[in-house]
C-alpha cells in the first residue's frame, strides 16, 4: 500500500470516527429519559475504549481528540450548550477514556474480556474508577437545581453502565482470540431466536411484568453461544428496556415512581445482569481455554508416545539384528574348521572357538591365557613382537591386518603348522 494511499485510508477512517460519535452523542442525549445533559445510558466512551484496544499506542491520542472534538461540537451545535460547558463535558468524557485506556491496555498485550482477572480489572478500572473520577468532575460543571450527589450518581450511572454493556460486547468482537471456541450456524440460529423472543414477550407489552424471565435466557445464552453471546444478549437487552420505556412499554414504565426512580431501577436492572452474566461467561471461557489446552497437551502427548513407541519398535529391531547377527558368527565360530580368538592388545584371550581343540585345549582353557603362551617357548619373542606391530600399525593407520606362520608344538608331542590371519577391531569411541 503507498504512502498516498494508506494517508487516504487513514483519513476516511477519522472521519468515520468523527461521524459515529456525533451520532452516538446525539442520539444518546436526545432519549435522555429524564432531561438534560445526562444520557440514560453512554455508549460512546465504551466504543471508543473498544477502538483504542485495537490500536497501537501512538494512535491514541488522534483518536481522542478526534472523539474529544465531536462530542463538543454536538454538545455546542445540535444540542445548544455553551461552549465552555461543551468543551469541560467532552473533556471529561475523554478523560475517563483515556485514564481507563492506559490502566487496561498501556502493557500492549492481548486484553481477553472471557479472563476472569481481565474482566475483573475491566469491571474495576472501567466500570467503577474512571466513571466515577468522570462523573466527580462533570457534577461540578453540570447546572442543576439538584444536588451535587444526585448529578454525580447519574453522570457516573450513565458512563459505568455504557461500560458494562457495550464495552464487553465489542472487545469480544474486536479483540481476535485464536482459542476461542466456534460455534455452529444453527446454535446461534436457535440461540438468537430464544433471546429475541424472550425480550419481546417482556418488553413489547404492559399487561404482565416477565422481567424475572431474562436472567435464565440470558444464562443460557452464555452457556451455549460463550462471552460473545452474554454480551450480545446483555447488549440487546439493555436497547430493548430503554426503547421499551421511552415508549411507555414494559415493565419499568409500570413501576410505581417519578422518572428519575424509574431510570434507576433500569439502570440498576441491566447492571444486575450485566455483573451476573459477564462472571458465569468469563468463567465458562476459561474452562473452554483449559480444556483446549488439555486438548493440546494430550495431543502433544499422544504424539510423543508415537514416537517413543516407533523408537522403541525401532530399538528392538535392531536388537533383534544384533542378535541374529551374533548368532550366525556364533554359529559360524563354532563349526569353523579355523581356530578364532578374540584377544586385547596385550594377547589376553576372551574368546576361542571350539577348534582350538586341535591345540589339544578346551574353549574355556584357551580363555584368559594369552596368545603367547598358547604358541608356546619356542615362538614367544616372534609373537610377541609381531602382537605389538599389529596394534601399533594399526593405530598410525598404515596397516589394519597381519598374516604369520607359526609351528606349534601339540600336547602329544606332534608339531602343527599355523598360518595367522589377525585384525584390529574397534569400537565407536576408537578403543
Amino acid at each position: 500500500m503507498s504512502a498516498r494511499t494508506h494517508w487516504g485510508w487513514s483519513v476516511l477512517a477519522i472521519l468515520a470516527l468523527f461521524c459515529t460519535t456525533v451520532g452516538l452523542v446525539y442520539v444518546s442525549v436526545s432519549i435522555s429519559l429524564v432531561g438534560g445533559y445526562v444520557a440514560a445510558l453512554w455508549p460512546v466512551n465504551a466504543i471508543v475504549l473498544s477502538l483504542i484496544a485495537t490500536q497501537p499506542r501512538h494512535r491514541w491520542a488522534l483518536i481522542l481528540l478526534v472523539v474529544y472534538t465531536a462530542d463538543a461540537l454536538t454538545n455546542t451545535v445540535l444540542m445548544g450548550s455553551r461552549w465552555p460547558l461543551a468543551l469541560g463535558l467532552a473533556a471529561t468524557n475523554t478523560m475517563e477514556v483515556g485514564l481507563a485506556s492506559w490502566l487496561l491496555f498501556r502493557d500492549q498485550r492481548r486484553f481477553d474480556v472471557s479472563s476472569v482477572s481481565d474482566l475483573g480489572r475491566f469491571v474495576l478500572v472501567a466500570v467503577l474508577v474512571a466513571p466515577l473520577l468522570a462523573s466527580s468532575v462533570a457534577a461540578l460543571l453540570i447546572p442543576s437545581s439538584r444536588p451535587y450527589a444526585d448529578v454525580l450518581l447519574r453522570w457516573f450511572s450513565s458512563d459505568a453502565l455504557g461500560m458494562l454493556v457495550f464495552a464487553p460486547v465489542l472487545l469480544a468482537v474486536l479483540v481476535p482470540d485464536r482459542r476461542r471456541v466456534r460455534r455452529g450456524w444453527l446454535e446461534l440460529t436457535l440461540s438468537a431466536t430464544i433471546v429475541l423472543s424472550m425480550l419481546l414477550a417482556v418488553f413489547a407489552q404492559s399487561s404482565v411484568s416477565l422481567l424475572y424471565c431474562v436472567p435464565p435466557v440470558l444464562t443460557l445464552a452464555t452457556f451455549r453461544l460463550g462471552i460473545r453471546g452474554a454480551a450480545s444478549a446483555i447488549l440487546l437487552t439493555a436497547i430493548a428496556a430503554i426503547w421499551a420505556t421511552v415508549n411507555e412499554l414494559g415493565p419499568f414504565h409500570q413501576a410505581q415512581g417519578g422518572t428519575l426512580e424509574r431510570l434507576y431501577m433500569l439502570q440498576g436492572f441491566v447492571a444486575f445482569v450485566s455483573l451476573t452474566t459477564l462472571p458465569i461467561a468469563a468463567a465458562l471461557g476459561r474452562a473452554e481455554s483449559l480444556l483446549l489446552e488439555i486438548r493440546q497437551v494430550n495431543g502433544a502427548l499422544a504424539q510423543a508416545r508415537e514416537e517413543a513407541d516407533h523408537a522403541r519398535l525401532e530399538a528392538e529391531s535392531a536388537r533383534s539384528e544384533a542378535l541374529d547377527y551374533a548368532r550366525r558368527y556364533q554359529d559360524l565360530a563354532d563349526n569353523a574348521t579355523d581356530i578364532v580368538l578374540r584377544f586385547d592388545r596385550d594377547g589376553l584371550i576372551s574368546y576361542a572357538s571350539p577348534a582350538v581343540s586341535m591345540l589339544g585345549l578346551t574353549p574355556d582353557q584357551a580363555v584368559g591365557q594369552t596368545t603367547v603362551s598358547l604358541l608356546g617357548a619356542a615362538n614367544a619373542g616372534e609373537a610377541m613382537t609381531e602382537l605389538r606391530q599389529l596394534f601399533d600399525l594399526d593405530q598410525d593407520g598404515s596397516e589394519d591386518a597381519n598374516r604369520h606362520e607359526y609351528r606349534v608344538a601339540l600336547p602329544d608331542g606332534g608339531r602343527i603348522w599355523l598360518e595367522s590371519h589377525s585384525k584390529v577391531l574397534r569400537n565407536e569411541h576408537g578403543r
